[in-house]
């Protein structure tokens, strides 16, 4: 979020991909590819988004009940904090003939 608050900070993260190219043309033109794209190579578990709502309450204490919730710095100021994962290790092969 914009308050620059640790608690809503997400993890730092690094994903690499890798992509292959195999290209054929045969001597009437005709264009044969095959390609090959593997994502996040070494199975990263990674949030890239996340969401947080931020409230006081001076009753109700939120965490017991809610695995989002998370103590603020100040005392009855609570987050609510949801992350976004992401897909882990994933291919995708594609085929092509051009005439």
């Amino acid at each position: 979020d914009n308050t620059s608050d640790e608690i809503a900070t997400l993890p730092a993260y690094f994903t690499q991909d890798l992509r292959l190219r195999l290209a054929h043309i045969t001597k009437k033109k005709y264009t044969f590819e095959c390609n090959f794209l593997l994502n996040n190579v070494w199975n990263t578990q990674y949030s890239n988004n996340g969401w947080s709502y931020r409230f006081q309450s001076d009753a109700y204490n939120p965490i017991p009940d809610d695995a989002s919730a998370v103590a603020g710095r100040n005392a009855n100021i609570y987050n609510l904090i949801g992350l976004y994962p992401q897909a882990g290790r994933n291919f995708l092969l594609e085929f092509k003939v051009a005439i």
